[in-house]
């Protein structure tokens, strides 16, 4: 059992009347948060002083409408309360369900997944139309579950489909991976060109104000033109302060199918999050063979969270 403190899964902010917290897992808590800040500046604004300090840790979750996991612990302290939650409980194996072994793929895919045996149970149940279809994809999962594999899957997708005579026509296609900074950008870049270079494939990964930036200027498009497969890690910063940028280049995208009639595939991938089937619509997914959702408890090592609130 892994623990996540503070530092991974809780930025709290402090002030002497001021009382912040994010989470990724509670986004309802952000939400209000964001709320009372807007509240406070504008009492500020009209001269009214919009005392935070009493909006403590407590407060906030209980005025979250996502209710805490059964067997939840919280315990009050002096100057601080905490709230542990217990690791969701693996889901067991389904009837039918079964770990795709790395042999059932094609000779020139297993390069890529050298060292594998099996895929996970996630990527095992995506497999099949990632691999095996041209269907736009949305995969919610928490994190640690391997979603870099089913990005892997779908380029291995792309590639089958341009071999031909027993030659990859590079030429033929490009792949885009938008990553939402450079630091996992060059992570990103660095895992793929390994897995790939017995293939002798280079993609191309980017953040996306780069990627916009390129895709913006209408007098080239002989890049954006080749673009076959655009997968979009973190997707769900759709609801952050980048989330314009990346609307900006799915819209682009989609625009530039329908214009040109050509087959641009795109993948998303993300954490979980409650509003994934308006996510999906967005993406152009389809709902009943595009869209999978996975909670926590398909996670490969389950999590406890631990989450400490201070009240000044």
């Amino acid at each position: 059992m892994i623990t996540s403190y503070i530092q991974c899964h809780l930025n709290l902010l402090v002030t002497s009347r001021q009382v912040t917290v994010q989470t990724e897992s509670e986004r309802q808590i952000d939400k209000l948060r964001r709320k009372e800040e807007r509240k406070h500046r504008r009492g500020t604004n009209n001269g009214v002083e919009d005392d935070l300090s009493t909006v403590n840790f407590s407060s906030l979750l209980h005025a979250s409408p996502t209710a805490l996991p059964q067997g939840t612990i919280r315990k009050h302290h002096k100057g601080y309360e905490e709230v542990i939650i217990p690791p969701t409980p693996t889901a067991s194996m389904k009837p039918g369900e079964r770990l795709v072994e790395i042999k059932e793929l094609d000779d020139f895919a297993q390069t890529a997944f050298h060292g594998y045996k099996s895929l996970n149970r996630i990527q095992s149940r995506i497999y099949h139309t990632t691999y095996n279809s041209n269907e736009n994809i949305l995969a919610c999962a928490p994190t640690g579950p391997g979603k870099t594999n089913i990005a892997m899957i779908a380029i291995l997708h792309e590639i089958k489909h341009h071999f031909g005579d027993g030659y990859l026509h590079k030429n033929q296609f490009k792949i885009v991976c938008v990553a939402p900074m450079k630091a996992l950008a060059a992570e990103v870049t660095s895992t793929f060109s390994h897995r790939l270079s017995p293939l002798n494939v280079t993609m191309i990964v980017t953040t996306p104000e780069k990627w916009d930036v390129i895709t913006r200027k209408s007098s080239d498009m002989s890049l954006s033109m080749l673009v076959k497969l655009l997968i979009i890690d973190e997707v769900h910063l759709l609801n952050d302060d980048r989330g314009p940028v990346i609307e900006a280049l799915v819209t682009r995208t989609l625009r530039q199918v329908e214009s040109t009639e050509s087959m641009i595939r795109i993948v998303g991938l993300s954490a979980t999050l409650p509003n994934y089937l308006e996510v999906a619509q967005f993406l152009r997914v389809n709902s009943e063979t595009g869209l999978f959702f996975f909670d926590s408890s398909y996670r490969p090592v389950p999590l406890a969270q631990q989450y400490i609130g201070l009240v000044v």
